[in-house]
C-alpha cells in the first residue's frame, strides 16, 4: 500500500515537473498570453471545460496550462490514430463512443466527484476555421452533473501547421497563441421541456457559449488601423487583399504603405481638425483614405454623394465637417458638381489627384518602410485614439424622415465585426464582391473592414446599380461572396445569365426585407440559398444572421453573442412588439444640434436602442420582422402592418411593384393607400383577391394608385418620403 502511494506521489511530481517544462517550451515557441486566468479559481463546483477546437495543439495547451492536469474526453476512433497518440500519450483521457451516449455516464460521474474535464463541443477540428456543428453529448454532460462551465478559447493555433487549414489560411510555423479564460457559468438543463425539444434547446446553450469563446477569441483591445496592421501581421503582408476596377490585388503592405504616404500628406492640414469627411465611392482609394485618417486618430464622417444637395448639407452641418476629401475624377463620373460647389461654402475640398501630385520618391520610401516595420516599431500605427473613442459617423439613409448622424466608436466596429464573422466561413480562397457604398454601414464594416480583417480578398465596385455588369464581374473575378439588398439581389438574377454565379456560395442579403419572389428566383435559377440577416446602422451594423448551422425560413436569423433584448409592448398590437437592443456593437450616440454626441438611451434606458422595428422572437430565438413600427397605421383603434399588405400584394401579382402607405385621413385618421407598378390594378379586383387568401376587411387599401416607377433610395431601401409625396399628388391630381 506504502510503496503504490510512493509511486503515486512520485508520478505527481514527475507530471508536475513535465507540465512546468512543457509550458515554459510553449511559452517560448508560441508567445503564449493567457487572458482571465483568475476565473479558474471561481469554480469550486465540479467544472466542465469546453473549448474551441483549432488544431492538434490544443489538448496540449490545456493540459500545459490549466492550473491542475483535467481530465479530456476524447472520441475512441481519434485516439488510435498513431499521430493522436504522441500527444495523448501524456494526458489523462476518457475514451467514449458518440454512437452509445451512455458512455457518458462515467463522465458525470467523474464530474460530480469533482474532477475538471475538457471536452471540445465541435467533436473534431475545425477544418472551416470558424464554429462547427455542436455535438449534443457536452450539453447532456453539463445538465446531468450540474457542474459549471467554464468557456476557454484558444486563438492563434488555426495558423499553425498543426490545424487542418492548410489551404485556407496564411499559415506559420510558430504563430502567438492567445488563450482566454471567460468566467465559468450556470448551465441551463431544460429538464421540464419534453425530450427532443430539451436535447434541441441544450444544443443551442452550448452553441451560444461556443459563440462567446469566439467572440473573445476574436476581439482585441484596439483602434481600427491597429487591427489592419494585426490582420496583415497573421494573413502576410504579400498576400492581395482589395481591388476595384482600377488597382487590381492590392496587398495588405501596398495599401498601409498607401495610408501611411496619403497621411503624410494630409497631416499638416489636418492638426487642428477634428473631423474629416469623405465622399468616395467603394473603391481602393476610398479605402486608402479612410485608413490614412484612422492612422491620423481622426473621426471619419462618411458622407452620402446620391442623395442630393439638401441632405448631403445637412449632413456637413450636423457633423461640423470642415474638411472633405473626395476625386476629381468621382465628381466628373458622379456629375456631382454643384454639390461640391455647396460644400465648398461650408468646408475646404481636397482631391486625391492634388495630393497625388505631392508624393515624392521620399514619401513614397517612408510610407514603405513604415508599412514593412509595422510589425516592430509601435509608434507606426499606436495613435491617440483609444477603442472607445469615436470611429465613424454615419448617416442613417432617411427613407421615413432626415438622416441623423450616428456615432461609432472603434470597439463598436471591432466588436461586431466579432460577433458576427463566427458565423461567415469566408477565407483566403473566397473573393467578396462589395458593390454597396461605405457611407451605409453593411457596405463599410462588413463589405470593406470585415474582408480585411478576415484576409478574404475583397473586388471593391463603386455602384451596386450595374444591374447587367455586377452578374458580369462575379464571373469574371470568381466571385464566391455576394453582399446585396433584396432590391439589387433581385435586379441581379433577372439581367444574370444562367453561369454567372458558378462560384457563389454566400450570398447575404440585408438592409431591407427578403422577398420569397427573390428567394425563389435565386434558388431556380442559381441553385444559390440567400442567408438574410438584420441590421441597423446603430447597432454597427449586423444584430442578427441566418448561417449554415442555424437558420430558419423566413426569419432574420438569431441574435448575435452578447446581444441583449426586450420587445416593448406596442398599444394596438397582438403580437410581437418593438426591439430593444443593448450591447458592445450599440452605437455611441446619435449627433447633435452642437455636434457632439448625445448618449444612446431608449425607453428601457441608458445603454438601450429602440430599433422601431415590430418583430416576433420565437421559443428558438428566432427574429421575425412584421415591420417598422412607422409602417403600421392604426384605423379603428387596431394597428395594421403595411408590410402584411405589400406581402399580400407582392404574392398576388409578383410581376410588378407594390407599396401600401399610410397617409392622413380627415374621417377615420389615418388610411392605406396602395401604389403599384401595375397600370390596370383595380380596388375591387384587389379586395375580391384579399378575401379569397383571408385578409381582414381592414387591411383593404382605400384607394390605389400608379406610378410606373417605385423610387429607391441609393442604399436599395424604398424611398418612402418621396413616395408619400408623390402618391399625395398623384391622388389631387386624380380628383
Amino acid at each position: 500500500m506504502s510503496s503504490i502511494r510512493n509511486k503515486k506521489v512520485l508520478y505527481q511530481i514527475l507530471e508536475k515537473l513535465f507540465r512546468s517544462g512543457l509550458r515554459a517550451l510553449l511559452k517560448i515557441l508560441f508567445r503564449v498570453r493567457i487572458e482571465g486566468a483568475q476565473n479558474f479559481e471561481l469554480s469550486r463546483d465540479p467544472t466542465l471545460v469546453v473549448c474551441n477546437h483549432t488544431s492538434l495543439l490544443d489538448g496540449v495547451m490545456l493540459y500545459a496550462f490549466l492550473p491542475n492536469p483535467p481530465v479530456f474526453l476524447v472520441n475512441k476512433t481519434t485516439a488510435k490514430v498513431w499521430y493522436f497518440k504522441i500527444f495523448l500519450h501524456p494526458i489523462s483521457k476518457l475514451l467514449i463512443d458518440d454512437l452509445h451516449p451512455m458512455t457518458l455516464k462515467k463522465a458525470i460521474k467523474q464530474l460530480i466527484a469533482g474532477e475538471t474535464i475538457v471536452v471540445f463541443p465541435e467533436g473534431r477540428i475545425t477544418t472551416t476555421g470558424v464554429l462547427m456543428k455542436i455535438y449534443a453529448g457536452p450539453a447532456m454532460l453539463a445538465a446531468k452533473s450540474g457542474a459549471r462551465v467554464m468557456p476557454i478559447g484558444i486563438e492563434g493555433l488555426q495558423h499553425s501547421r498543426f490545424s487542418y487549414l492548410k489551404s485556407t489560411l496564411h499559415l506559420k510555423t510558430l504563430p502567438s497563441v492567445k488563450i482566454t479564460i471567460s468566467p465559468p457559468e450556470v448551465f441551463e438543463p431544460y429538464d421540464s421541456l419534453p425530450v427532443k425539444i430539451r436535447r434541441a434547446r441544450r444544443s443551442q446553450a452550448m452553441f451560444q457559449i461556443m459563440q462567446r469563446i469566439s467572440f473573445n477569441n476574436t476581439y482585441e483591445s484596439e483602434n481600427l488601423f491597429e487591427s489592419l496592421i494585426r490582420s496583415a501581421t497573421k494573413h502576410g503582408g504579400s498576400t492581395p487583399i482589395i481591388s476595384d476596377p482600377n488597382n487590381p490585388n492590392v496587398t495588405y503592405r501596398s495599401l498601409i504603405a498607401r495610408a501611411f504616404i496619403l497621411s503624410e500628406l494630409l497631416e499638416p492640414d489636418l492638426k487642428e481638425i477634428r473631423r474629416v469627411g469623405i465622399l468616395l465611392p467603394s473603391t481602393v482609394a476610398a479605402a486608402t483614405a479612410f485608413f490614412a485618417l484612422q492612422h491620423l486618430g481622426k473621426e471619419v464622417v462618411l458622407l452620402n454623394f446620391s442623395g442630393g444637395i439638401t441632405p448631403l448639407m445637412k449632413a456637413i452641418s450636423i457633423s461640423k465637417v470642415k474638411y472633405v476629401i473626395t476625386s476629381s475624377a468621382f465628381v466628373d463620373i458622379a456629375g456631382i458638381h454643384e454639390e461640391i460647389s455647396s460644400i465648398r461654402n461650408e468646408a475646404k475640398v481636397t482631391f486625391l489627384e492634388d495630393v497625388k501630385k505631392c508624393v515624392t520618391t521620399g514619401s513614397k520610401l517612408r510610407g514603405f518602410v513604415k508599412a514593412l516595420l509595422t510589425k516592430y516599431l509601435s509608434q507606426t500605427h499606436r495613435n491617440d485614439p483609444e477603442p472607445e473613442h469615436c470611429a465613424v459617423i454615419l448617416f442613417t439613409s432617411g427613407s421615413e424622415g432626415n438622416p441623423k448622424g450616428v456615432a461609432l466608436s472603434h470597439a463598436n466596429i471591432l466588436k461586431n465585426y466579432a460577433q458576427a464573422q463566427v458565423l461567415i466561413s469566408i477565407n483566403k480562397n473566397d473573393h467578396v464582391l462589395n458593390v454597396l457604398p461605405i457611407f451605409h454601414a453593411f457596405g463599410l464594416v462588413v463589405g470593406l473592414i470585415t474582408p480585411l480583417l478576415k484576409g478574404t480578398p475583397s473586388y471593391q465596385y463603386p455602384s451596386p446599380l450595374h444591374y447587367r455588369k455586377i452578374p458580369e464581374i462575379c464571373y469574371q473575378q470568381n466571385i464566391s461572396c455576394l453582399l446585396g439588398t433584396n432590391t439589387f439581389l433581385s435586379n441581379y438574377a433577372k439581367h444574370a445569365s444562367s453561369y454567372d454565379f458558378y462560384n457563389v456560395r454566400w450570398v447575404l442579403s440585408g438592409a431591407e426585407k427578403l422577398s420569397q419572389s427573390t428567394k425563389n428566383l435565386w434558388q431556380s435559377r442559381f441553385g444559390i440559398r440567400i442567408f438574410e440577416g438584420y441590421g441597423v446602422t446603430e447597432a454597427s451594423p449586423v444584430l442578427a444572421v441566418n448561417h449554415p448551422l442555424y437558420h430558419q425560413e423566413n426569419t432574420v436569423g438569431q441574435l448575435l453573442p452578447n446581444i441583449e433584448y426586450k420587445l416593448i409592448a406596442v398599444d394596438g398590437l397582438n403580437e410581437g412588439g418593438e426591439l430593444a437592443v443593448k450591447g458592445p456593437n450599440i452605437m455611441l450616440g446619435y449627433l447633435d444640434a452642437s455636434g457632439e454626441v448625445s448618449r444612446t438611451c431608449g425607453k428601457l434606458g441608458l445603454g438601450w436602442y429602440d430599433t422601431g422595428d415590430i418583430v416576433k422572437v420565437n421559443d428558438d430565438g428566432f427574429i421575425s420582422i412584421i415591420g417598422r413600427q412607422k409602417r403600421f397605421v392604426k384605423i379603428g383603434g387596431e394597428m395594421v402592418s403595411l408590410a402584411t399588405i405589400e406581402n399580400f400584394v407582392q404574392t398576388t401579382w409578383p410581376e410588378f411593384e407594390h407599396v401600401a402607405l399610410g397617409l392622413e385621413d380627415l374621417q377615420r385618421g389615418e388610411q392605406i393607400v396602395l401604389v403599384s407598378t401595375k397600370i390596370d390594378l383595380q380596388r375591387s379586383e384587389l379586395i375580391e383577391a384579399g378575401k379569397n387568401n383571408g385578409l381582414a376587411p381592414i387591411c383593404f387599401p382605400k384607394k390605389v394608385v400608379y406610378t410606373p416607377e417605385i423610387p429607391y433610395l441609393p442604399t436599395g431601401k424604398i424611398d418612402h418620403g418621396g413616395l408619400k409625396e408623390l402618391a399625395v399628388k398623384l391622388i389631387a391630381d386624380a380628383h
